[in-house]
């Protein structure tokens, strides 16, 4: 699932128990609107930094592939000599 996906039904889900909790009078609407924020912010921050760390170790696995089929290149290529 993207990211894009994960946010909207995390927005859809906050707002459904953001009006639960306001009607129910467990906070305020002005309560809701930071913790959605704070939630929201935080969620985001950390996607990014796990989007970015795969992207990294994927960079890394393909570069050490590029490397050992370098070296089996070269192999092979003295054994054809």
């Amino acid at each position: 699932m993207n990211q894009a996906k994960v946010m909207g039904i995390l927005r859809h889900t906050l707002t459904f128990l953001g009006g639960v909790l306001i009607t129910q009078g467990v906070i305020d609407e002005s309560l809701y609107t930071e913790l959605f924020g704070a939630i929201m912010t935080l969620v985001g921050g950390v996607w990014s930094v796990i989007d970015k760390k795969t992207v990294e170790a994927v960079e890394d696995v393909v570069e050490n592939v590029k490397e050992k089929v370098d070296e089996v290149k070269a192999k092979v290529s003295r054994k054809r000599k």
